[in-house]
């Protein structure tokens, strides 16, 4: 093996994949595969399984964990934008009843500031970027779920051999 590899303002990563020296949890960056010996290929595509899932399980969370800046940016902009129309609407019915005098100008303010609230928020994607993150991770999580099916119906597979049908007879049989 040749010198650790070195990343900029990180320490440098040992190549085994365990998670210890790479990125952070606020970081989606690829993470080196990690080296190992093939002597005992079982343990080895077992730990590469639990590489697999621990990257899955950090991408969803990182995805999870983006979404709650977003989520309130969306809210406070579509609620700016709801009040904005409400008082556009009702501030010129107002004037218009006599009830508040001279209310019909800061009706269309208010219509600007909900067009504004509506634009910022096309603008910089922020309601879009949240339903993304949330649709990403649960995206993540289903392809995790079903590579831990499939594993665990290999694993079943291998214990009864593979002259007992397919992986998903074998998981019905130990299941019923």
């Amino acid at each position: 093996m040749g010198q650790p590899e070195m990343q900029p303002e990180r320490p440098p990563r040992d190549g085994r994949g365990d998670g210890a020296a790479g990125p952070g949890p606020g970081d989606l960056t690829g993470r080196p595969f990690p080296l190992g010996d093939w002597g005992e290929p079982a343990q080895r595509l077992d730990d590469l399984y639990r590489w697999v899932e621990r990257g899955a399980l950090q991408t969803a969370s990182w995805y999870l964990a983006e979404r709650v800046w977003k989520r309130r940016g969306a809210r406070a902009l579509r609620c700016g934008a709801a009040a904005g129309a409400v008082a556009g609407a009702a501030l010129p019915l107002l004037d218009l009843t006599g009830v508040l005098d001279g209310a019909a100008r800061w009706g269309y303010l208010a219509l600007l500031v909900s067009v504004a609230c509506v634009g910022v928020d096309r603008y910089f994607g922020v309601t879009s970027g949240w339903m993304r993150d949330v649709a990403t991770a649960q995206a993540v999580q289903r392809r995790l779920q079903l590579l831990q099916f499939e594993w665990a119906s290999e694993n079943v597979r291998e214990v009864l051999g593979p002259t007992e049908g397919t992986a998903g007879e074998a998981a019905e049989r130990c299941l019923g």
